[in-house]
């Protein structure tokens, strides 16, 4: 059977989430992750870890957020919505 598939030790996985993606992940993160959840797929084979790069990717992918507005914008909005709620204090609710 041939398998082409190649599998990163953890410590492969550090690196190759630092090359690919710029992400600094610890060893032990990963290893603390693997207990309580929340990181990336893995399997084991005896004792030993192993990720795919497929999966690494994967979880990058999950938690890196999307595009944050500049700090002056996200105050320029939240000046705006202080602004429209304090012109709707002052119109008189209906009876």
């Amino acid at each position: 059977m041939t398998y082409n598939k190649p599998y990163l030790t953890p410590s492969a996985a550090v690196a190759h989430a630092e090359n690919r993606h710029g992400i600094t992940v610890s060893e032990k993160t990963l290893a603390k992750l693997r207990c309580i959840g929340g990181g990336p797929s893995f399997h084991k084979f005896g004792k030993s870890v192993f990720y795919t790069e497929e999966a690494i990717d994967a979880w990058i992918d999950e938690r890196m957020s999307g595009p944050l507005p500049h700090p002056l914008e996200a105050i320029e909005v939240i000046f705006i919505a202080n602004h429209l709620l304090r012109i709707l204090d002052r119109i008189p609710a209906p009876n």
